[in-house]
């Protein structure tokens, strides 16, 4: 009875749901108009989304068909297939339900799954999972006997190295609160199948409750699955999961620590690293046409750049930690304003020149951040980002500056395409240490470290090995601008502001999340 009254009170919840779908002109229009029937029939307040992940067929057409006659149902189209993993994450960032759950567009798992396991919810668990594997003679799975032995044997792979609790990690039913997809998803990588164990490997990490349901799964002919060559990039995937996630702990906010902002104020005047990265840009804007006149300082900090900026045009800056703001003020600016980067205080087309100078690392949603930067440049306005490369290099320096991701080349150029950014030029920096940075992270990562993480750069090094490395990376930049270097620790991208309308209709989709962030700052 018990059960019973909590599965009535969480059915008012509004629900959302995310539909995947590559050249799925033929089975999705079916299994579409299933979910809108039964939504209308057990939900006070639904959504539904179709994440049209760069179909070549008329997968679009059928579902604006469809939402002729279903207000709440909405097509977001990707420009270009960039995996189910992907299509995923674009359709649950712009969710506003209470609960949100993922179907894949066969019509494989029904809806009535999501109806069925809301009383979990109200139980508190975080995640709830669908499993072809759990036992139950209510439930019916069809799985051909070649998929399931191969099943078998990448379960067993995922329990032996990763999660010894879960029996399927790749079921494409998964329900979510709505508070755990933006701390679970902003640090995930995978856009292909495999993104299915990363994000609850992330999961478990960062404590949230899971629970795995069996469910009534039937095989459609017709999937986009390869299952010798999926199997065998899965298997990769597992090694690449506990590669990049494999640390101890994850840091629990986006921010850095108010320790942290006073150790960067104390040294970054002089530290070989900030005054490297400084020098970097400086040569970046030498070649720029003229004097910028309006420069925007993203994600200023404590204003350590504010100096190297100001000798090519007037410079503001915005960053979310007042503190922060404290320090910039005294290197000498006073025109800053405290705001998030996914929602930045500035008019439209106010700068001719946007720097984030490793700051978008630290947001859960990078491309919103992009898009707000493409927002408050001027036509053809310029933009330079620099992240942390490499997310093989993930060690207690990300954990201590609150990172939540590390680059690869074309992770940053996806997202400046997002965005609406044309490429001008990129390189990797930081390359004369990077063997050594390699070496001293790995040796490091095998043992355990006791207390609270604290960044490398937090104190300075030997006068002559401070100077030694301003001089060596002085020569380094002269390479990386002109002709670019192939690896670094440090990736920075010079981007122009493209003339398109695709970061209008993303800022437009996440409205609700840059009021909320608004109202917090």
């Amino acid at each position: 009875m018990t059960a019973l009254r909590n599965h009535q009170a969480f059915s008012q919840a509004f629900v959302s749901i995310v539909i995947p779908a590559y050249n799925e002109e033929l089975r999705l229009p079916g299994f579409l108009k299933q979910v809108i029937t039964f939504c209308r029939q057990h939900f006070t307040r639904f959504e539904i989304f179709v994440v049209d992940d760069g179909s070549r067929d008329k997968t679009a057409e059928r579902v604006r068909e469809l939402q002729e006659d279903c207000p709440q149902l909405q097509l977001l189209s990707l420009r270009r297939n960039r995996g189910k993993g992907y299509a995923v994450k674009y359709g649950l960032w712009r969710t506003s339900g209470d609960v949100a759950a993922f179907l894949d567009a066969d019509g494989s798992t029904l809806p009535d799954e999501i109806l069925a396991n809301l009383p979990l919810m109200e139980e508190g668990y975080d995640i709830v999972i669908g499993s072809r594997v759990l036992e139950n003679p209510h439930l019916k799975v069809s799985v051909r006997w070649y998929r399931k032995r191969i099943g078998q044997i990448f379960n067993n792979l995922v329990h032996l190295f990763m999660l010894n609790d879960i029996q399927d990690t790749q079921c494409g039913f998964k329900m979510f609160r709505r508070k755990v997809i933006r701390p679970i998803f902003s640090r995930s990588y995978l856009d292909g199948f495999g993104f299915d164990m990363e994000i609850l490997f992330l999961a478990r990490k960062l404590g949230f409750r899971i629970k795995e349901v069996g469910v009534n799964w039937t095989h459609v002919s017709g999937s986009k699955v390869r299952i010798f060559r999926d199997a065998l990039r899965l298997f990769v995937n597992i090694f690449q999961i506990r590669m990049w996630h494999g640390s101890k702990g994850l840091a629990d906010a986006q921010f850095m620590t108010v320790a942290e902002i006073r150790h960067m104020y104390a040294v970054e005047q002089q530290h070989w690293w900030f005054v490297s990265k400084r020098k970097l840009i400086e040569r970046l804007l030498a070649q720029e046409n003229g004097q910028n006149k309006e420069i925007l300082d993203a994600g200023c900090g404590t204003g350590g750049n504010f100096p190297t900026l100001n000798s090519f045009g007037r410079v503001a800056g915005c960053d979310v930690i007042a503190e922060a703001l404290e320090y910039s003020v005294r290197n000498g600016n006073e025109r800053n304003i405290q705001c998030h980067i996914e929602n930045i205080a500035f008019k439209d087309k106010t700068f001719d020149l946007v720097t984030a100078l490793d700051v978008i690392e630290h947001v859960e949603d990078p491309v919103a951040a992009l898009s707000e930067f493409r927002r408050v440049l001027k036509d053809n306005g310029r933009l330079i980002v620099t992240v942390p490369a490499f997310r093989f290099l993930w060690s207690r320096q990300d954990d201590a500056l609150c990172h939540l991701r590390r680059y690869e080349r074309q992770d940053l150029v996806n997202q400046l395409d997002d965005a609406g950014f044309s490429i001008q030029c990129s390189s990797y920096f930081f390359c004369a240490t990077f063997p050594i940075v390699v070496v001293i992270r790995k040796i490091r990562g095998l043992f355990s470290q006791k207390g609270k993480p604290v960044s490398d750069t937090s104190v300075l090094p030997a006068v002559w090995i401070n100077a030694l490395l301003k001089k060596v990376f002085a020569w380094e930049t002269r390479l990386a601008v002109r002709f670019g270097l192939p690896f670094g620790s440090t990736l920075f991208v010079v981007a122009v502001k493209s003339p398109n309308s695709g970061a209008a209709e993303y800022r437009q989709t996440n409205e609700s999340f840059l009021h909320e962030s608004k109202t917090a700052i």
